[in-house]
């Protein structure tokens, strides 16, 4: 099952892929997160991150491009891709989960729906902020 939302940022791909990869301010939009850190053997791909709490997450994909750009983990049971890609409205960026090796949601993926909303308006506020300094 996958689960995805997205969200239109007054930014430049820059300015939102920047914040993006700035692990260290992952804990302050990303819900679900606790003091992220990359680990061996790469800082972005191939290379792993770490959170406090937890087994580590595989970089699977990442790609970087003038219109679209985005970086896909994975840990045992889910694959999380957060993807910026340039849209009629403006700069999006989308949060998708999908599970995987026979793992469910037993909710149906409500939980998960709320947390990536929250995730993602986040994420918004957090760049306004930077950019307002």
């Amino acid at each position: 099952m996958v689960i995805h939302r997205s969200i239109t940022l007054e930014a430049t791909m820059d300015e939102a892929w920047a914040l993006l990869l700035d692990y260290k301010k992952w804990e302050f939009w990303w819900s679900k997160v606790k003091k992220a850190r990359w680990v061996y053997p790469f800082k972005f791909y191939p290379g792993y991150v770490k959170y406090e709490y937890g087994s580590p997450s595989k970089v699977v994909g990442y790609v970087v491009g003038s219109r679209e750009s985005f970086i896909t983990l994975a840990s045992k049971s889910t694959l999380t891709t957060f993807k910026l890609q340039e849209g009629f409205m403006g700069l999006e960026l989308q949060i998708a989960q999908q599970t995987q090796d026979g793992t469910y949601y037993t909710d149906q993926g409500e939980a998960t729906r709320k947390q990536i909303i929250e995730s993602l308006q986040k994420f918004k506020d957090l760049l306004e902020q930077e950019k307002t300094g």
